[in-house]
């Protein structure tokens, strides 16, 4: 089995698209998915908190890189899946106590003072500057790494593509990664988001 490293902001609609893509397409391919946190806030360099939800992305980028830590990867999907429903598909604000009910309604209770450990900041900012040094400073949010650690911001996606187009772009985006010549490809997004 073959692994692809998943760098996230959770509070990224475009993201959360990009994730039900690549839950997909790795799932027709047997790759497990290591979910690692990045921050926006360190991204765009936002000290200030805008309702909350920097903060509840902190909290849900501990618990990621404690579940990476300890290797529980199909667990940090699993709370990656329930997070995502409840903000893109659910419409909930992300506040700081919302990761709270969401640990607690995937049985994970017990990581929710993980979430408030401030002292796994370092690791999680680590985690943030892996991502970024793999890429460069000026992308965002998802950052995937391949297992040869060929790395890339994106693909950004509307709708998640499925089945075998969704392994099809997974094909695609691994044999441009790989290419050292290759930076970008870009061209404005259109329609809603269709978080599906």
């Amino acid at each position: 089995m073959s692994t692809i490293d998943f760098h996230f902001d959770a509070i990224c609609p475009y993201t959360w698209i990009t994730s039900r893509w690549l839950v997909e397409a790795a799932g027709k391919e047997d790759i497990e998915i290591r979910w690692r946190p990045m921050s926006l806030a360190i991204l765009n360099d936002q000290s200030a908190d805008d309702g909350g939800s920097h903060e509840f992305s902190r909290r849900v980028q501990r618990v990621m890189h404690h579940l990476h830590e300890q290797q529980r990867h199909d667990e940090a999907g699993v709370i990656y899946t329930a997070i995502g429903e409840k903000l893109f598909l659910e419409g909930v604000d992300a506040t700081p106590n919302l990761i709270d009910s969401i640990l607690e309604a995937v049985g994970h209770a017990d990581l929710i003072e993980v979430s408030l450990d401030n002292s796994l900041d370092d690791g999680v900012d680590g985690e943030h500057e892996r991502a970024m040094g793999l890429v460069g400073k000026n992308v965002g949010t998802p950052t995937i790494v391949f297992e040869d650690g060929n790395a890339i911001f994106g693909p950004v996606v509307n709708p998640a593509p499925k089945g075998d187009e969704a392994v099809r772009l997974l094909h695609l985006t691994r044999e441009l990664v790989a290419m050292d010549t290759f930076f970008e490809l870009k061209r404005t997004r259109i329609g809603d988001l269709d978080y599906t």
